[in-house]
């Protein structure tokens, strides 16, 4: 197993306007946990290859992506809507006791319009029961 196979690598991508951009492509390691499971997974912050793995339609796992991608769901409602009844046993919304928490900021331009500059930041958090602290930070995500 190669380092691009297991941390990720960057890829390049035409954009929109036709210039090559660097897109990050995940590894391994974005994939899988030792807090294994088969689902139902959050629609939020599931990965492709996650949801294809446990047999969800094609078609619904790009739906899925697409719109978690430009803003997350906050009702199965919403989720409902974006894929077919087929799909739906493999989703919910947030986690046990696990969520992925992130943030993204993109500059805005003179004339009112958000750049195509984006960062965002991530946490895997658990929240804790019956301890001293209320949650645990697991990973935390800052490439990109």
């Amino acid at each position: 197993m190669t380092p691009d196979i297991y941390y990720g690598t960057y890829v390049e991508q035409p954009g929109a306007d036709g210039q090559v951009r660097l897109t990050p492509r995940m590894g391994l390691r974005d994939c899988v946990s030792v807090f294994g499971s088969m689902g139902p997974f959050d629609a939020n912050t599931v990965q492709a290859p996650v949801l294809l793995s446990v047999g969800m339609a094609p078609a619904d796992v790009s739906a899925v992506l697409a719109r978690s991608s430009q803003q997350a769901f906050a009702r199965m409602e919403e989720v409902r809507a974006s894929v077919d009844a087929g799909a739906l046993p493999f989703l919910k919304l947030g986690g046990n006791s696990i969520f992925v928490l992130r943030a993204t900021a993109r500059l805005r331009l003179p004339d009112g319009k958000f750049s195509d500059l984006r960062r965002t930041v991530a946490a895997r958090v658990k929240f804790l029961k019956n301890a001293d602290e209320a949650y645990q930070i697991l990973r935390w995500y800052d490439r990109g």
